[in-house]
């Protein structure tokens, strides 16, 4: 059995936050004048990244029998993917900018990201986490 099957999803959004930050798409245009809806986005994809490395290096952990430190890796995997698509951003892309905010949310988002598992996780989902 293949274990390393629970990290397909993070894995999966990862490559597509990937396409979206450093890809030729341009940013959606907002219908009125939303302040820092750019910045809640961010918050909310690395939210989700994070919650879903968490789940997977958790199951990781249970099924092989292994001692990964999820947390950490988790918010090692999201911060430095912030960082660097910043940077990359900022350094190679005519069409993007990279934005020290923009990384502050991604790093927020991160954490509240790892804070929702363990919420979930100790309250309702116990069984499916």
């Amino acid at each position: 059995m293949n274990v390393y099957k629970f990290l397909i999803p993070a894995i999966t959004w990862h490559l597509i936050l990937f396409y979206l930050l450093l890809g030729r798409v341009p940013a959606p245009e907002v219908e009125g004048n939303i302040p820092f809806i750019d910045k809640l986005a961010h918050f909310c994809v690395f939210a989700l990244l994070v919650f879903l490395y968490k789940w997977g290096f958790q199951k990781l952990n249970m099924q092989a029998n292994r001692n990964i430190n999820s947390g950490f890796w988790s918010i090692f995997i999201g911060v430095a993917f912030g960082g660097i698509s910043e940077i990359l951003q900022g350094m190679f892309f005519e069409y993007r900018s990279g934005d020290i905010a923009d990384f502050m949310a991604n790093v927020v988002g991160c954490m509240v990201g790892l804070f929702c598992y363990n919420l979930l996780r100790k309250t309702y989902f116990v069984k499916y986490l």
